[in-house]
């Protein structure tokens, strides 16, 4: 059983809602998905669609990619029915047709990186955000906004670092969704949180591994992932539910 590896708890408490599964994705995937992230389709690579596998079809898609402070320096690309709009720290919808969820990005990841995968992955996940760290770029604490549905599901490739997770010791879900569930913008640890007692527990997502934020994990859970040595890429998936 590959779920729950190489968790590493700091307080001894599990958060609930949290899973995270090793190797899941195929090598031969990822090195398609790098060469298509390194070369910003300037001139465009073709990134195979799902339906590749059978006929050689080719998606020509340009990474819309987006930086800055608003980001911590780290280059975003977003994808899909919604993103999150750094400059107006919210959570918004948008035109699919604009910059939809790459064919081949839905089938490599959410329809065969595992056999533990739900079924209707490749429906469920309407929105896809990827992350590009170098060495100095980080992600200081955080929740992902709660209009981005129930679950938020990552995949990791590059450097292993640290996910860092910290609930307050008081905290309840209300409480925490209360405080900080208006903004998806990472949070320094200069916030108004400092001077708070939390709970903390850590896990260590390897090359080409998923982890799943769900319950608790995702809505009282934050969780952040320092800067390191080498470069890191994320592919995070949600679905939009807008406001309640």
């Amino acid at each position: 059983d590959r779920m729950n590896d190489s968790i590493n708890l700091i307080d001894g408490e599990l958060p609930d809602g949290f899973s995270l599964e090793h190797d899941t994705v195929q090598p031969e995937a990822w090195a398609k998905i790098e060469q298509w992230l390194s070369s910003n389709m300037l001139p465009p690579v073709p990134l195979p669609n799902a339906d590749s596998i059978t006929n050689n079809g080719l998606n020509h898609a340009p990474i819309p990619w987006e930086t800055g402070s608003h980001s911590q320096g780290r280059k975003v690309a977003q994808f899909g029915n919604c993103k999150y709009d750094y400059v107006a720290d919210e959570a918004i919808p948008c035109d699919p047709s604009i910059n939809p969820i790459p064919d081949y990005i839905r089938h490599s990841l959410l329809c065969e990186a595992s056999s533990s995968s739900s079924s209707n992955d490749g429906e469920k996940y309407t929105q896809c955000i990827i992350n590009m760290y170098e060495a100095d770029n980080l992600i200081p604490w955080h929740l992902d906004h709660m209009y981005f549905g129930p679950e938020v599901l990552v995949y990791t490739f590059g450097e292993v670092r640290p996910l860092l997770l910290r609930k307050p010791v008081s905290a309840d879900a209300s409480s925490i969704e209360g405080a900080i569930s208006n903004s998806d913008q990472a949070k320094t640890t200069n916030g108004s949180n400092q001077s708070a007692d939390y709970i903390h527990s850590q896990a260590f997502p390897r090359h080409c591994s998923k982890y799943l934020l769900s319950g608790p994990a995702r809505e009282v859970w934050e969780h952040s992932v320092p800067s390191g040595e080498g470069k890191r890429v994320s592919i995070t998936f949600r679905s939009w539910i807008g406001p309640k």
